[in-house]
């Protein structure tokens, strides 16, 4: 990976990091970052596994999923995914409270 790929990526997930403070209020227990897929993240928090998909262009927002609401993004087909996304992403501190419930 080049210098400015690396750059990248971490730039990327610092923006998304950030974003999942922002909704949480806090910072999670735990966050890793997958080696294979460098711009996905897993975080835990309270028992609570959230996934934290960082983005290449800072114009767009990171996206925050449950693990649940991950694995049917993960197993749906292209044309449903970005529909799946939508509906699943966690936008706002009360849609967060809402999932870990």
């Amino acid at each position: 990976m080049s210098k400015s790929t690396t750059s990248s990526v971490v730039n990327s997930r610092a923006r998304a990091y950030d974003f999942l403070v922002g909704l949480m209020g806090v910072a999670p227990d735990v966050l890793t970052w997958d080696s294979t897929h460098r711009l996905q993240g897993h975080a835990h928090h309270h028992g609570h596994e959230l996934v934290v998909i960082a983005t290449h262009e800072a114009s767009h927002k990171p996206v925050v999923l449950t693990a649940p609401g991950w694995d049917a993004v993960r197993r749906s087909s292209n044309d449903q995914r970005h529909e799946l996304i939508d509906s699943y992403a966690i936008t706002d501190h009360s849609g967060l409270v809402a999932a870990m419930q």
